[in-house]
């Protein structure tokens, strides 16, 4: 009898210790355990690690436990280069067990980790399952710097063979920090850099976590992300199916979508891939990248709440149980036309674009708004472009009762308005939208607005009828030009977002003959001519006179002297309002 309690006694360690996660871990001969040079020491109920080998070891004895919690803790003391080797993750597998412990870094950096599917599938087929540098996490990962850390997973959603033989159902999960999180799992204070690459169908990736439904709290990752195939991608986490927590965090970086079969099924966000169900409460997330414009790639039947939302051109604030819109007119990286993706109402709107008082400039905006609800500024759009005596001028009328959704606009800022900017009250219902156009009265000119970062490149052959609008004096393509002019775009010519392009689309064949009766091209520079007595409201008081009916007002460029000129019967002053004599 006492032969066989002593068979039973290393079993009974085995079984109790693990689920103490403060207790010190005192067996040094775990069945299944790949011995490596160095056991870490213990200290608090932590192993202190401090080398690759002793990390080895951690992750080799976590691995071994069978119990649901492996609720073993470890400390970083130093930081470790795990130069390019093979990681496995902790916990790897299908989710059960999952690591249940404490890994605190203290600060520490683990660089050059390696996580990749086709080798861990040579060491257990379920490995696939869960990719990170936790597998799936029950636990705490805090305080830790993963530094240029490689993921790539090749396996799909559905393919995993699981315990009983079959296959697992759910999807993949791939992420740096963890692959999996559960709802009781938590990632505090992490910072990420690296690339992941992500081959099969149904994965959930993020540059933190794949899956995620526990809490992701004041940790930033720098990884880009490549998408090959049908996959919920966020730069934070790919998918959310239960309640989350995401506060204090920031992407930065881009998703590049390299040969996906639907393109149209793949979602991508710069937190979260798909809230596919569960609340997602958002608090302080942030994001930069070239490639993704929204927050969150898609909403399925799940819920957010957030105070901050990012959609591109536009961002969506709650405060106070009051959603305000945000239109931001000096965005460069918006993936498509900057309409809002989903019908929604806010209580207040905010134009965060500058304007210089008395100057003209270009505006657009995708929703109506009454005149009564805009103050600081007077709007005028186009009636035609005319020909006289080898100028052209783009000649205009103001909008005296609604600035009408999607129209392009010529925009003059009062200029007693001392904080440069357009004041626009009132609650808005924001639907879909498409930029809109005004013809000129013979339909050869068109008004355009532009809700995108556009670049005379990418205006193609259509870039020399092209013409954009100089809000200041500047050089472009070696060309000396001056505020208040529409001229032909140059390929270095661009234009933010919320702005106005004019086009010649007529037959060039309708544009003036010459002395010599051959047909002219479309002009370099087109003046923009203000309704009677318009300047003048904007100008200094009692520096224009008012003109008689019949008098006609052309404004244009004099090339020996670099002045705006405005005539006014026989006198003549500069656009600041000072008389040339």
């Amino acid at each position: 009898m006492k032969n066989f309690l002593w068979l039973l006694i290393p079993f009974m360690v085995f079984a109790a210790l693990p689920s103490k996660i403060n207790a010190e871990f005192t067996t040094n001969d775990i069945k299944g355990v790949t011995k490596s040079v160095e056991r870490p020491s213990q200290e608090n109920g932590y192993f202190l690690i401090g080398t690759k080998t002793e990390l080895d070891w951690y992750r080799d004895t976590v691995n071994t436990l069978t119990n649901n919690d492996k609720a073993v803790n470890a400390k970083l003391i130093a930081d470790i280069d795990y130069e390019d080797g093979i990681w496995i993750p902790l916990s790897a597998g299908v989710g059960s067990p999952s690591f249940g412990g404490i890994f605190d870094g203290q600060g520490h950096t683990i660089s050059n980790l390696k996580i990749v599917s086709d080798s861990l599938k040579k060491i257990k087929a379920q490995y696939q399952q869960n990719l990170g540098f936790v597998g799936p996490l029950k636990g705490t990962v805090k305080n830790l710097n993963l530094v240029n850390v490689y993921v790539k997973n090749t396996a799909t959603g559905g393919t995993i063979p699981n315990a009983t033989g079959g296959k697992e159902e759910k999807s993949i999960s791939m992420g740096t920090v963890a692959g999996w999180v559960d709802p009781a799992g938590k990632i505090d204070s992490v910072t990420v850099t690296g690339e992941m690459w992500a081959y099969g169908d149904g994965q959930g990736v993020g540059g933190i976590a794949g899956n995620c439904h526990g809490k992701i709290t004041n940790s930033t990752s720098s990884v880009t992300i490549h998408v090959i195939n049908l996959s919920f991608v966020g730069g934070i986490t790919g998918l959310t199916k239960k309640n989350v927590t995401i506060s204090n965090v920031h992407w930065q970086g881009n998703i590049i979508i390299d040969n996906p079969a639907d393109s149209s099924q793949t979602y991508i966000g710069g937190i979260i891939g798909d809230v596919y169900e569960g609340t997602a409460t958002i608090t302080n997330a942030t994001f930069d990248s070239e490639t993704v414009q929204n927050s969150i790639g898609r909403v399925n039947k799940g819920t957010v709440t957030a105070d901050v939302l990012e959609y591109g051109i536009y961002t969506i604030k709650t405060k106070n149980n009051k959603k305000i819109c945000e239109l931001d007119g000096a965005y460069k990286y918006t993936v498509k036309d900057g309409v809002f993706t989903s019908n929604m109402t806010v209580d207040s709107l905010v134009f965060n674009r500058k304007f210089v008082p008395g100057k003209s400039s270009t505006f657009a905006v995708p929703f109506a708004i009454d005149k009564a609800n805009i103050t600081g500024a007077k709007f005028y759009k186009l009636d035609s472009v005319s020909n006289v005596t080898g100028t052209y001028t783009a000649y205009l009328s103001e909008e005296t009762t609604k600035l009408v959704k999607d129209r392009p606009y010529i925009v003059v800022v009062d200029e007693t308005n001392a904080d440069s900017t357009i004041s626009i009250s009132g609650s808005y219902s924001l639907t879909s939208s498409t930029p809109g156009t005004t013809k000129s009265t013979d339909n050869n000119w068109e008004l355009q607005s532009i809700y995108k970062y556009t670049t005379g490149a990418d205006r193609g052959e259509r870039r020399t009828k092209t013409y954009g609008f100089v809000a200041r004096d500047t050089v472009l393509d070696g060309k000396q030009w001056h505020a208040g002019q529409f001229v032909k775009m140059g390929t270095k010519a661009y234009v933010y977002p919320f702005r106005v392009l004019l086009e010649f689309v007529g037959d060039v064949n309708s544009l003036p003959k010459s002395a010599a009766n051959v047909f002219e091209s479309e002009p370099e520079v087109i003046e923009v001519h203000f309704p009677e007595n318009a300047m003048a409201e904007v100008l200094p008081k009692n520096v224009l006179s008012p003109m008689p009916k019949d008098t006609v007002t052309r404004s244009y460029f004099d090339k020996f002297e670099n002045r705006v000129i405005i005539f006014n019967n026989d006198k003549k002053f500069t656009t600041n309002g000072k008389e040339i004599k």
